[in-house]
């Protein structure tokens, strides 16, 4: 399963660019494969994947809430798993993009309750890294 997953992420590559959505999806499911491997480069490998996804999800026009929170629970339950807090902080930067443009487009105030169960997620983020 995993070999089929990383051809159509290099497909995804080749065609859209690293940056695309459909790409980030992909990552986050060849992410999910290479964890179900349980060895120590499949593992790293994940946890580089769904970083990945995080970052193409937090920078794209249109963040979905949910996503962003999914991804978020999916990156630190990998590091938690691999004893890795320091590992959480190569997220930092797509949190904090994506905080942006949420807060650009007013979701803040539109989707409270939303944004807010999104901020708990990331300030367990930091949490367990800052551990």
């Amino acid at each position: 399963a995993v070999r089929l997953h990383r051809q159509s992420y290099d497909l995804y590559v080749v065609t859209l660019g690293k940056g695309k959505p459909l790409t980030g999806w992909c990552m986050e499911h060849l992410a999910g494969a290479c964890r179900r491997l349980d060895t120590q480069a499949s593992r790293q490998e994940a946890k580089n994947l769904m970083i990945g996804a995080l970052r193409v999800e937090c920078t794209k026009d249109i963040i979905k809430l949910s996503a962003m929170d999914r991804l978020l629970a999916s990156v630190l339950e990998l590091h938690r798993d691999a004893d890795d807090p320091q590992g959480l902080a190569g997220c930092q930067d797509a949190i904090n993009a994506g905080l942006e443009n949420l807060h650009r487009r007013h979701v803040d105030e539109v989707e409270a309750a939303s944004y807010a169960a999104l901020l708990r997620r990331v300030a367990q983020v930091l949490l367990v890294h800052d551990a």
